[in-house]
């Protein structure tokens, strides 16, 4: 057997025997394919290849891994792969394959990456939202690596108005942060998860900065939000600027020790963020009067059924209206009521205020 295939994609099965070679014994598949000729057959029976997998069972690891693969409706992508991101292929040492869970279709979409740190401030938690939820709405697929903090505010943020992508430093056979499982879930369904790692692979330390070169190498900038200064979203924005990506940065508390990885990416050079409009007019050319409210209004109001939006259209209409002032004005019994009116406050079209009574948010 020489290829398989998953879902539509097929591959040649002596070149990720090749990949998977390397990866295990920690090597560059790049420098081995330029050191040793690009044909792999003829790689797969040089005195190289034989030690990279002296004690390795190739043949079973491959057959254990295309199980895992097809157990969990996971796609693989070859470099060659059609759906393969064009712009990762212009970066130093690609993945020559991507393990990835859900729309492929965003791996070529326009992608920002927003990063920074594991233990943000109120302020930049609020900050990181808005960025998020304003570019999303705007179709822009927003890339983080699914780690608490910053990143998972983003792709939370993300999820409420567009799409995201999770770029993991380990293999699907683990969901880390475990506090994540929900989100990566979520994302996995509505969005993208990817990976390059095999599927039992640890999160381990030195994946990081290889699963960092990952989320600037698809994205055509990276903003970072609050970070030290010594710290992996100042690797991530350093590897951006290698990479002749636009870098962001929000400024931050001269007080906040997190706020000196990205005032000084400022003092560097890097483009200073106080909106999203900074960054769809720097990297996309979109005019900074564009009304995010009224496309999040748009997109919100394409949700609602005709319960919600009966409801909605009302609240809108009245001032401050009392649950009991809507009952009296739509046509549903009261548990109905109270499933859509929380439906409501969910999707963030509305919110309740003091007094029990109703507010739009949009």
């Amino acid at each position: 057997m020489n290829i398989f295939k998953t879902g539509e994609r097929i591959m040649d099965l002596i070149e990720f025997k090749l990949c998977l070679a390397a990866q295990l014994k920690g090597k560059c598949f790049w420098k081995i394919k330029k050191k040793y000729g690009k044909d792999s057959v003829a790689l797969l029976k040089t005195s190289k290849f034989k030690f990279l997998s002296l004690d390795l069972d190739l043949d079973q690891i491959v057959e254990d891994e295309l199980k895992l693969v097809e157990e969990h409706n996971i796609k693989i992508l070859a470099f060659d792969s059609p759906d393969y991101p064009l712009i990762l292929k212009e970066i130093v040492d690609p993945p020559p394959f991507l393990f990835c869970k859900g729309d492929l279709t965003l791996l070529n979409s326009n992608c920002i990456a927003i990063i920074g740190s594991r233990y943000p401030t109120a302020y930049a938690k609020k900050v990181t939202a808005k960025l998020a939820e304003e570019l999303a709405i705007s179709d822009i697929t927003i890339i983080s690596g699914l780690a608490r903090g910053i990143d998972s505010i983003a792709h939370k943020g993300a999820l409420k108005t567009g799409k995201t992508v999770a770029v993991l430093g380990n293999g699907f056979g683990t969901v880390y942060p475990s506090e994540n499982k929900q989100l990566y879930q979520e994302i996995a369904e509505k969005g993208l998860v990817l990976t390059e790692f095999l599927f039992k692979t640890a999160p381990l330390a030195r994946n990081f900065p290889r699963r960092n070169r990952l989320v600037s190498g698809i994205s055509k900038g990276v903003v970072v939000v609050e970070a030290a200064e010594k710290s992996g979203s100042l690797i991530t924005a350093n590897l951006a600027a290698d990479q002749n990506k636009d870098v962001f940065a929000v400024p931050g508390e001269l007080t906040n020790p997190n706020a000196k990885g990205p005032n000084q990416l400022i003092k560097d050079g890097a483009k200073m963020v106080t909106d999203a409009g900074d960054v769809l007019d720097e990297v996309f050319g979109v005019s900074k009067s564009f009304d995010f409210n009224e496309g999040k209004k748009e997109k919100l109001l394409a949700t609602l059924d005709e319960e919600e939006k009966a409801i909605y259209d009302f609240i809108v209409s009245s001032h401050k209206p009392s649950f009991e002032d809507i009952f009296e004005n739509v046509s549903m019994n009261v548990n109905i009521l109270m499933g859509n009116l929380l439906s409501l406050e969910m999707k963030g079209a509305i919110k309740e205020s003091s007094g029990k009574v109703y507010l739009k948010e949009i």
